[in-house]
């Protein structure tokens, strides 16, 4: 994932896509998740600096889907930051784009918040509306919808000269809510939901990369964070204990058997947190240390 914290750059260039879908949102600290290619895999396991959780790979995968109690996090050290992201997605395994959608939780001066995102990563997370506290049920899905050739905007005229054609029907002015920049490209569909606050949020949107479509993912991240404006780093991972995914489903054209992927520290190659293996799609992932 690639997201950010209070007050970042990302300000800037989302603002106007922010304003369109998401009218109540709260600007969170930069994060970043560029996926799972730092650290060697083989075909049965895998370990990476940032990823825990599973990942199942395959050709055309069409969605994935997961569920998880958003765990009450812990840091040792008040003076320390924290930071972690439970999500569900298409793609990152083995390439370069990421579509995913998840709960972060971040703990800065020993101050604990919970937010919704969204991110087809390279590009900007999207921060979320509705409330998200530790013990709500998740349930988060990634659809492929198909591609888009790209919209057409109206012209200059019939948006100013015309203010009735223009104004009546917002779709004159975007017409994609959901992507109202109009880009071509390949459209997924994100839908998460807090069962326990009693909210939900879907989008579709467009992805203008060409997305592999070549993995499912469920993922306890490390994301990295830069924090006023400082050098993209990996902070410490919170104490979550054990989550639980359950629900766990993807589909696809064909799919691997599911492989676990351990998260170690960068520095010393000790173990961060281990997940059992998916099984009747359920697994584990549990918290051994905070690394670096």
């Amino acid at each position: 994932m690639k997201t950010l914290t209070k007050l970042s750059a990302f300000l800037v260039g989302s603002l106007m896509l922010l304003a369109a879908i998401s009218p109540a949102f709260a600007i969170s600290s930069p994060i970043e998740a560029p996926g799972m290619n730092s650290v060697g895999i083989n075909d049965a396991t895998a370990k990476s600096i940032n990823w825990n959780g599973n990942a199942e790979t395959g050709s055309s995968v069409t969605s994935a889907s997961g569920s998880w109690v958003v765990p009450s996090i812990t840091g040792a050290i008040s003076s320390t930051d924290y930071f972690s992201a439970i999500w569900v997605g298409i793609d990152g395994y083995s390439d370069q784009t990421v579509e995913q959608t998840g709960i972060l939780s971040e703990t800065i001066g020993g101050v604990t918040t919970y937010f919704a995102w969204y991110e087809f990563y390279p590009s900007a997370m999207v921060e979320l509306p509705g409330t998200v506290k530790a013990g709500d049920s998740i349930t988060a899905t990634v659809t492929y919808a198909g591609t888009s050739s790209g919209s057409t905007f109206p012209s200059p005229s019939s948006v100013f000269g015309s203010p009735n054609i223009a104004f009546s029907n917002p779709s004159n002015v975007f017409p994609n809510p959901g992507d109202p920049f109009g880009r071509a490209g390949t459209k997924f569909t994100v839908n998460i939901a807090d069962s326990t606050e009693g909210w939900s949020y879907t989008a579709t949107v467009t992805d203008s990369s060409t997305p592999a479509r070549s993995s499912a993912e469920w993922i306890v991240e490390a994301p990295e964070v830069s924090i006023n404006g400082g050098q993209f780093k990996l902070y410490s991972l919170p104490d979550f204990g054990v989550i639980t995914f359950t629900s766990c489903t993807a589909a696809a054209t064909s799919l691997s058997s599911p492989i676990p992927i351990t998260m170690i520290n960068e520095n010393t190659g000790a173990t961060m947190a281990v997940p059992t293996t998916l099984s009747s799609g359920t697994f584990t992932d549990t918290w051994v240390s905070a690394g670096p």
